[in-house]
């Protein structure tokens, strides 16, 4: 409890064990599956790999009643009391200020935006702005918005020269003007929003999709939107005796995380360009022309 309000933290020895040995943790919120006083479970996963095989397991669940920074230190504070000699060196999360601002706090470690939900930030405030129809249509706000929209596959120490030239071509439309300053002001002088925190250059997990894969899958499973405790402590009992097994296989070399031949044809084209730039056969501007090509940005996000 703190400062009136409550959590309550779930996970199996082995759970804890794995989430001490890992590097990098996942973390992500669903609304549906809590019900009053709780308003969010909250849950951190991790990578278990064997050779080239890798599965993302839920290693921790939280039931949360408020969602302010002094809660989620209060998470994060007994979290790191249950995984003595953690080797955890990165998180990765949405961009909720208060995760940010108590991870940084208690955890002391670096935290990584998901990439997904950059692209679905700018793509929301394109969309706001009246600039939807524009970006659909091709040519010259179409390209600068994807050029825009292409920013994290650059090196994070070269993003903020690239906006600034962006900016000084940004056409003459009020609206790109507006969606400008606002990339400028959020993302890239924002103080805990820095380019470092949004780059996905050389990162091959950019995003915590699976973790919403998980928490949907957990609500489909779980018979209404919030169930009492008797019904969701089950099945979060259910996920963690999974993970085991799940383990087991993944040592086996039987299970792996499952990826289509069209993810994997766009993670090697991904690969091919970052050492193109990094060896300097692409320009700058050549580079990021070659990203915004990719169809895997925001208007598949919305």
């Amino acid at each position: 409890m703190h400062e009136g309000e409550r959590f309550l933290i779930f996970a199996t020895k082995k759970q804890l064990e794995l989430l001490i040995n890992a590097k990098v943790w996942f973390t992500d919120g669903t609304f549906k599956c809590s019900k009053e006083p709780f308003i969010q479970l909250y849950s951190i996963h991790c990578f278990v790999r064997s050779g080239d095989i890798m599965k993302q397991n839920p290693l921790c669940f939280i039931l949360m009643t408020r969602r302010k920074k002094e809660d989620y230190k209060a998470v994060f504070h007994a979290i790191a009391a249950l995984t003595p000699g953690r080797q955890v060196e990165e998180i990765t999360a949405d961009f909720e200020a208060a995760v940010w601002s108590a991870v940084c706090c208690v955890l002391k470690v670096p935290v990584k935006g998901c990439w997904f939900h950059w692209s679905q930030a700018i793509y929301c405030h394109i969309v706001d702005a009246g600039l939807r129809a524009a970006y659909k249509k091709p040519g010259e706000i179409q390209d600068y918005v994807r050029y825009m929209m292409a920013l994290p596959h650059l090196p994070y120490e070269h993003i903020a020269g690239a906006f600034q030239q962006l900016k000084d071509r940004c056409p003459a439309d009020e609206r790109l003007v507006g969606l400008t300053h606002y990339i400028e002001k959020s993302w890239i002088t924002h103080k805990r929003r820095k380019p470092e925190s949004w780059s996905t250059f050389r990162r091959f997990l950019r995003t915590n999709n699976d973790c919403e894969g998980w928490h949907n899958h957990l609500n489909s499973e779980l018979p209404h939107d919030h169930p009492n405790m008797y019904i969701l402590i089950p099945f979060l009992h259910q996920e963690a005796e999974k993970v085991e097994r799940t383990v087991q296989l993944v040592c086996q070399q039987v299970v792996q995380r499952q990826r289509t031949q069209e993810a994997k044809s766009k993670q090697a084209a991904l690969e091919k360009l970052w050492d193109k730039y990094a060896s300097g056969q692409y320009s700058t501007f050549g580079y990021l022309k070659k990203c915004s090509k990719k169809r895997d940005h925001a208007e598949e996000a919305s």
